[in-house]
Order: structure tokens, then C-alpha cells, then sequence
């Protein structure tokens, strides 16, 4: 199957899902374009079932170039970068929940925030909406080189994240994750 990243891959990624097309019809004449461009015969086939449909993208004008060949790495990698950023980004917000509960109320409305945020993550396809899954990602090397990525000014921060709020978040997310 190909990706956006105009690899034939046998399953999909949350960086470079598969690609789809509205109908049968419509991908039989990409097939075409991609057979004379790739100087192979393209195959269109009809699949369907939850297996596949977790990373997919409907395919649109801007995924063109997939079906000529394969795409620049660093094209690929600075998809990558920002899927990481947003990640990243997701697991701040879900730690930022937390507050600074100072009672025991506060704590257990803080719990109800943080659950709520990681659920909103998975809707998203970020995570698998469980607020340790945030913690736990918050706490490794991964986090500690986006994380001075960010401080570096390298790459921005979501709107309602500030700089400052990075250390607060990873702190907290220590916290949790013991």
C-alpha cells in the first residue's frame, strides 16, 4: 500500500499513514499516472476492516508527489519532527492539568483534568488516552531533547504553552509517573 511518503508499505504509521481515495474509480487513475511514473504496474485492490483504518489519510492534491516515487527524507523528517512536536506538546498539556493541587479535592479534580486531557489526546490519534502514558513519555531521553528543543526556541510551543511551562510539565510528569 502506498504512504504519504510514496513508499509501498504493508501498514501505516501516525508519520506517514497510508493513503486512501474516495473511490474505486478515482485511485484506478492515480494507479495509472503511478504505473508510467514508477515504470511498474500499480495495482488497485479494495480493502476495508479496523486493522487498516488507525492510520490512514484521504488522499488530496497535496499527496501527488507520493505517486511519482518516493519523497525527500527531509521532507519525511520534518514530518516526523512536527508529529513529535505535537506529542510532545499533547503530553505538556495533559501534565499542565495537574495544577498545583493543594487539597485533597484539588487533587482528585486535578486526576479528573488530567484524564480528560489524555482522552482528548487519543481523539486526536495522539497517545493512548491514558494520563500515565503522558507521564511515562514526559520522563525519558525523548522528552529531555524536545524539551530543550523547545527552550531553544528550535521548535514552538502550542498556544496556551509557554516556555516556562515545559520544566513545570516535566516535573510534574516525574511526579506522576513514579
Amino acid at each position: 500500500m502506498l504512504n504519504i511518503n510514496g513508499r509501498w508499505v504493508a501498514e501505516g504509521s501516525a508519520t506517514a499513514p497510508l493513503l486512501v481515495w474516495s473511490s474505486l474509480e478515482v485511485a484506478e487513475v492515480d494507479a495509472a499516472k503511478a504505473s508510467e511514473a514508477r515504470r511498474k504496474p500499480v495495482v488497485v485492490r479494495q480493502i476495508g476492516g479496523s486493522d487498516i483504518e488507525r492510520f490512514i489519510t484521504p488522499f488530496g492534491p497535496a499527496h501527488a508527489p507520493a505517486l511519482l516515487g518516493y519523497l525527500p527524507v527531509t521532507a519525511t523528517a520534518a514530518r516526523k519532527l512536527e508529529a513529535d512536536r505535537k506529542k510532545l506538546m499533547g503530553y505538556f498539556s495533559v501534565m499542565l492539568a495537574a495544577g498545583s493541587p493543594e487539597s485533597e479535592a484539588d487533587a482528585q479534580q486535578a486526576m479528573t483534568d488530567m484524564k480528560a486531557a489524555a482522552h482528548k489526546l487519543r481523539l486526536a490519534g495522539i497517545g493512548n488516552g491514558s494520563w500515565m502514558t503522558a507521564a511515562q513519555g514526559l520522563t525519558g531521553k525523548w522528552a529531555v531533547e524536545m524539551a530543550s528543543r523547545v527552550l531553544d526556541g528550535e521548535l514552538a510551543c502550542d498556544p496556551g504553552i509557554a516556555p516556562a511551562d515545559v520544566l513545570k510539565a516535566m516535573l510534574t510528569a516525574k511526579r506522576f509517573a513514579r
